[in-house]
């Protein structure tokens, strides 16, 4: 029997999880002194953020007679760059996955998936007076899933799914300080998807849709051209 890889969700969470913490640090280092101003950004302004969250979206996974609604826990990191105080293009790139450990007396095993992606947008941001600034985006999307199944009767690999299409997310910043934002958002977009399993050479191909939300932290690098 073919061996299975040895990439496993556990192993992507973990470079996530240290890849989160360095730029966490770079969070850290931002200016936390209190207030805010009614003109955050300008311009030219950068700005950097990490977040984490839950997602559901239909994929086809090793043993799945047809594609399936599942959900996941992710985490991302966003890079976002302001053609206009109000206009902003971002990239952001998530990995998540989830697992199912089983053991008993009749046997144990763990059934695993992955998924990896990213976004391109652009957002219209609305910088208010008061400390919260709303944002609506437009965006497309790719991604990749795949699935394990590893148990003493069975250590296969489940077909490799490669998914684009469109989203749109609507969120709301929290101005900490100057530079330092909280943000909570709602994303949804609707895609075409396609895979091939080697074993039955099968192809498939569906149209699906995806929901999720999530909660981060962002920084400004680069305040722009800020009014005066």
């Amino acid at each position: 029997m073919r061996p299975l890889p040895k990439r496993n969700i556990r192993s992507s969470v973990t470079i996530l999880a240290q890849v989160i913490a360095a730029v966490a640090l770079l969070l850290v280092s931002c200016s936390v002194s209190p207030g805010y101003s009614a003109s955050q950004v300008g311009a030219h302004a950068i700005i950097i953020g990490v977040g984490a969250g839950a997602r559901a979206f239909d994929r086809l996974a090793k043993a799945d007679p047809r594609p399936s609604r599942r959900g996941e826990l992710n985490g991302g990191i966003e890079l976002g760059y302001f053609l206009t105080p109000s206009l902003r293009v971002s990239l952001m790139g998530r990995l998540g996955g989830t697992f199912f450990d089983f053991d008993g007396a009749f046997g144990s095993g763990n059934a695993s998936e992955q998924s990896w992606g990213g976004r391109g947008g652009l957002d219209w941001v609305q910088e208010t007076q008061g400390p919260l600034s709303p944002y609506l985006g437009l965006g497309y999307d790719y991604g990749e899933a795949r699935s394990w199944i590893r148990s003493p009767l069975q250590d296969d690999e489940g077909p490799r799914n490669i998914f684009s299409g469109v989203s749109t997310r609507a969120g709301v910043n929290l101005h900490l300080s100057p530079r330092l934002r909280l943000n909570w958002e709602i994303l949804a977009g609707g895609y075409y998807a396609h895979t091939f399993d080697e074993r039955l050479q099968t192809r498939y191909r569906w149209l699906g849709y995806s929901l999720g939300t999530s909660i981060g932290i962002s920084c400004v690098l680069l305040r722009g051209a800020v009014a005066q």
